[in-house]
C-alpha cells in the first residue's frame, strides 16, 4: 500500500506539472499558425498589388470592408450583401482600392494623404473557417496599405544640374516603395474593432506607372500598377 501511495504521488506531481505546461504550449501553437497565415496571405496580397492583377474575385469571400480616410472624410466598402452603393464588387475593385497612394494631389495643387485600411478574413490556414457557418470564429486581421513614390535622395537634397532633377524626377514617377502592415488579431469589442500587439511589416518596390480610373461602378478612384508602362515627364524628354 505505502509503494502504491507514493507511485500515485510522483504521477500526480508528474501530471500537476504537465498541465501547468499545456497553456503555454498551446498558445505557442496558436501563435505559430497565425504567423504562417499572415506570412502566406501577406505575400499574397503583396504580389496582387505589384502586379495590378484585376481577377482575383476570390477575395470577395475575405476581405471584409476598405475604408479610406483622407483627414475630413471617410468611405467605406464592404462586401455585405445588402444593396449598399459602396460594395466591394469584385477582385478589380479590391485591389484598385487597397492601391491608393499615400499622397495624392488635388486639383488646386494641394496634396491630400490617405490612410487606407481593410479589415481581412484569413485567406489561407485552416478549411473549418471558410465555411459561412464558423464565419464569427475565423481569424482576422486589420491590413494598411501605404505606396508612396520612392526617394533616393535625403531631404533636402539639391540637384547638380539638369540632368540630375531629371533622373531623381523620372524616378518619382516610376518606381515606388509599397508597404502592407498586417496587424491581429483583430476581434470586435461591441460596436468597436480593436487589434492585438502582433504586427508584421511586408515591403516591395515596385517599377511602372501607378494610374488612376474613374470607374461607373465606383464612387472613388481607383489605382492600378501597370508594370510594364513607364511615365515620361516633360523634363526627362528633354534629356
Amino acid at each position: 500500500m505505502v509503494e502504491i501511495a507514493l507511485s500515485l504521488g510522483i504521477i500526480a506531481f508528474a501530471l500537476v506539472a504537465l498541465i501547468g505546461v499545456m497553456p503555454t504550449g498551446i498558445k505557442v501553437q496558436q501563435e505559430n499558425r497565425e504567423e504562417t497565415v499572415i506570412n502566406q496571405d501577406g505575400l499574397y496580397l503583396l504580389e496582387a498589388i505589384r502586379s495590378g492583377s484585376k481577377g482575383v474575385d476570390e477575395l470577395t469571400n475575405y476581405v471584409e470592408s476598405i475604408t479610406i480616410r483622407d483627414g475630413r472624410s471617410s468611405i467605406t466598402f464592404t462586401n455585405s450583401p445588402l444593396p449598399i452603393a459602396n460594395r466591394l464588387t469584385n477582385g478589380q475593385h479590391i485591389v484598385g482600392l487597397l492601391s491608393t497612394p499615400r499622397f495624392v494631389r488635388s486639383a488646386d495643387g494641394t496634396f491630400r494623404t490617405n490612410l487606407v485600411e481593410a479589415h481581412v478574413r484569413a485567406i489561407s490556414g485552416v478549411a473549418g473557417e471558410k465555411s459561412a457557418l464558423n464565419d464569427q470564429l475565423a481569424f482576422r486581421y486589420l491590413l494598411r496599405t501605404e505606396i508612396v513614390p520612392f526617394i533616393h535622395r535625403p531631404p533636402g537634397f539639391v540637384a547638380n544640374g539638369p540632368s540630375e532633377l531629371a533622373y531623381a524626377t523620372n524616378l518619382l514617377n516610376n518606381l515606388y516603395d509599397v508597404r502592407l502592415i498586417l496587424r491581429w488579431p483583430l476581434y470586435q469589442k461591441g460596436p468597436v474593432w480593436e487589434t492585438g500587439r502582433s504586427r508584421k511589416v511586408f515591403r516591395t518596390l515596385v517599377t511602372g506607372e501607378l494610374k488612376p480610373f474613374n470607374t461607373p461602378r465606383s464612387r472613388y478612384p481607383l489605382y492600378w500598377f501597370e508594370p510594364n508602362t513607364f511615365a515620361t515627364n516633360a523634363l526627362v524628354a528633354g534629356f
